[in-house]
């Protein structure tokens, strides 16, 4: 592959050597990004939760997701994929957990000393790539998709308590800087490979100077380069080794839970389709498979 001038971040190894809590300022422009919010409303409010989110070593893998923001009331969790079909069960896990120690989630039926014990919110940015052999399916992916998961209507708070944002970053690849809207900036920032349109982006985002400074130190490092192809390399044999040993089996099983944890939670199917990648029907059938395997035990 090509070097080419500008290192797009396509890995969660590149995203954790260029964005990290060593740099407050661009920390601090992805959650305005995110949130909407302007720069007083967030300056030194923002907490980095990922202890591990920076390598100590070369090839060091972090078991933790890319980046795990908190903010006021808002959780933000990012996730960098390398795959816009990759299975969400796992990210989803991350953010309901971290949820989980804020809320119960009781529902109609069930009563709860604390239910909703505080109004914090849950954000989850699932960053995607494609791989190559998936070019006949870009064109019909959305830049983006948002999917909503509000609070319950006996619930004292309204809005959503989950939101998750999954994001075509092939998609973003192709448009011009000078065509992106504001709230997107982010996500083209990641895809930008010519030092032309990085400088365009950035001119006038001063948080971003560090990360731009970072970035083309990084992308001029030859030898920098190589080890990010040799560990690309590396990651692919690995995944297929674990997809020759029944890696799929594992991931589906891992879908399964999911998809019972939320029906037990009362979200509606529907929503439980949009989530997991799933159509209704594949939903409908693992929980009456559920249904049948509780009722003869």
């Amino acid at each position: 592959m090509e070097k080419p001038e500008i290192i797009p971040i396509k890995n969660d190894i590149i995203f954790h050597d260029v964005i990290n809590a060593d740099d407050m300022d661009t920390i601090e422009w992805i959650v305005m990004q995110i949130l909407g919010c302007n720069y007083e409303e967030i300056h030194g409010k923002v907490t980095v939760q990922n202890i591990r989110l920076t390598r100590n070593r070369k090839k060091e893998r972090s078991k933790y997701v890319d980046l795990k923001l908190e903010y006021n009331s808002e959780i933000i969790i990012i996730e960098l994929n390398c795959n816009y079909n990759s299975n969400p069960i796992r990210n989803i896990e991350y953010i309901l957990s971290a949820l989980g120690k804020s809320y119960d989630f009781p529902n109609e039926k069930q009563t709860s000393k604390k239910p909703y014990s505080k109004p914090v919110r849950g954000i989850l940015v699932n960053l995607n790539w494609y791989r190559e052999s998936a070019n006949d399916k870009k064109t019909k992916i959305p830049g983006k998709d948002i999917t909503l998961w509000n609070y319950p209507k006996y619930s004292k708070y309204d809005g959503y308590y989950l939101k998750i944002i999954d994001i075509n970053l092939d998609f973003y690849s192709t448009l011009k800087y000078n065509s992106i809207k504001k709230e997107d900036k982010f996500f083209k920032l990641l895809t930008i490979d010519n030092k032309e349109e990085l400088n365009n982006l950035v001119k006038d985002e001063k948080l971003l100077s560090h990360y731009q400074k970072r970035l083309i130190d990084l992308s001029l490092d030859k030898d920098y380069w190589e080890d990010i192809m040799s560990e690309e390399r590396e990651e692919f044999f690995r995944k297929q080794n674990l997809y020759i040993d029944g890696y799929d089996a594992g991931a589906d099983e891992k879908a399964r839970e999911m998809i019972l944890e939320m029906y037990n939670k009362h979200i509606d199917i529907k929503d439980i389709a949009d989530i997991s990648k799933l159509t209704i029907e594949t939903v409908q059938n693992i929980i009456e498979e559920y249904q049948s395997e509780k009722e003869n035990s």
